[in-house]
C-alpha cells in the first residue's frame, strides 16, 4: 500500500467523480484506475463500486470503513515527515462537536496560541461517533463531546455543564421563561446537538412530531428561524452567540431538558505535553457564559 494509492482513493471518494479526481492529481484516468486497482487488490476487496462513464455509484461497506483507515494515514504520514524537522513543535490536534467547535472554543485557541507563540494547531469537526474513534485511534490530542461511548481506550473528563435555553425571533414570545406546555411543537426546528433531548422532548410534544425543519448544521439556524419565525432549543453557549449576533432573543424553560454536558476525551496511552493547559483555556472560557457550571470531576 503506498501513499499514491492512498491519494488516489481519498480523491474518487471526496470527488465522487474519477475524471474530477484524476484531474485533482494531475494524472490521467488510467493512471488512477490503476492504483485503485492495485489497492483493492492488495487490500483483498472492492471499495468503490463503479458506473459508467467515470462516475462512481458509492462506496462499498469495506470501502466506507477504509476511508477512515486513509485519513488516518495521510495524518500518520504528515506527522512522520515532521520528524525530520528538529525545529518543529509538536502539533495539537483538536477535534469537537459544531456545537463546541464553531461557538466555544475560537477564544480558546486565540488564547492557547498567544501562551504558546511557537506551537501549532490543527483543527478539526466531526460528529461524536467519530470523534470517540479520532481518540481510540490517536488521530487527535484531544476531543471535546456531550456524550460518551464505553471504550478501555479512553480516558473522559467532565469539564462543565450548561443548560438549555429557548432561542426565537426577538418579540414571539413575551415571556421571559417559557414552559414547554405553551410552545407550538409545529414551529420547533429540531437540531442534531442533543441526543439526550429525545426522552424528554417526547415527554412533552409525543414521538409522533413531524417537525417541518431538522437541521444537521447549527450554522443555518438562524436563518430559519428569522425566515420562518420558529424556535428551537440550544445550548446557551450556541444561544448567546446567535444572540449576539442576529435580532435572537434567548429564553429559560421551566421544567427544561437535563443539562449539556461537556466531556474532553484523550487516549489513555497518549497524552499531549499541552493537553493540560488547553483543557484549563475551555475552562476558563466556559466560565465566563451565564448557564454554564464548571464540574468539579
Amino acid at each position: 500500500m503506498t501513499d499514491t494509492q492512498i491519494n488516489a482513493f481519498l480523491a474518487v471518494a471526496y470527488f465522487g467523480n474519477f475524471t474530477k479526481a484524476a484531474n485533482s492529481l494531475f494524472i490521467s484516468e488510467p493512471a488512477l484506475s490503476r492504483s485503485i486497482n492495485l489497492l483493492e487488490k492488495e487490500i483483498g476487496c472492492t471499495l468503490i463500486e463503479r458506473k459508467k462513464g467515470g462516475r462512481i455509484q458509492t462506496l462499498t461497506t469495506q470501502g466506507k470503513h477504509f476511508l477512515q483507515i486513509a485519513e488516518r494515514w495521510k495524518i500518520l504520514l504528515e506527522e512522520s515527515k515532521e520528524l525530520s524537522n528538529s525545529n518543529t513543535s509538536e502539533v495539537l490536534r483538536i477535534s469537537a462537536t459544531e456545537s463546541f467547535s464553531n461557538y466555544l472554543l475560537p477564544p480558546v485557541y486565540d488564547s492557547y496560541l498567544t501562551s504558546r507563540p511557537a506551537s501549532r494547531l490543527m483543527i478539526d469537526t466531526y460528529h461524536t461517533q467519530e470523534l470517540h474513534s479520532q481518540i481510540i485511534h490517536n488521530s487527535c490530542n484531544i476531543a471535546l463531546v456531550s456524550y460518551l461511548s464505553n471504550s478501555k481506550h479512553i480516558e473522559s473528563t467532565e469539564l462543565f455543564r450548561e443548560k438549555i435555553v429557548i432561542i426565537c425571533p426577538v418579540g414571539m414570545f413575551s415571556k421571559p421563561e417559557i414552559h414547554p406546555s405553551d410552545l407550538d411543537a409545529s414551529q420547533e426546528i429540531l437540531s442534531s446537538w442533543a441526543p439526550d433531548y429525545q426522552a424528554w422532548g417526547e415527554f412533552w410534544f409525543g414521538s409522533d412530531l413531524q417537525t417541518r425543519i431538522y437541521l444537521r448544521t447549527l450554522s443555518q439556524v438562524p436563518h430559519f428561524i428569522l425566515q420562518y419565525h420558529m424556535w428551537t432549543f440550544m445550548p446557551v453557549s450556541v444561544a448567546n452567540y446567535f444572540a449576539s449576533r442576529y435580532p435572537i432573543a434567548v429564553h429559560n424553560i421551566l421544567n427544561g431538558p437535563p443539562d449539556r454536558i461537556c466531556y474532553a476525551l484523550q487516549n489513555r496511552l497518549y497524552y499531549h505535553t499541552d493537553s493540560d493547559l488547553i483543557i484549563s483555556l475551555i475552562r476558563e472560557e466556559a466560565s465566563k457564559i451565564e448557564g454554564i457550571t464548571l464540574s468539579t470531576s
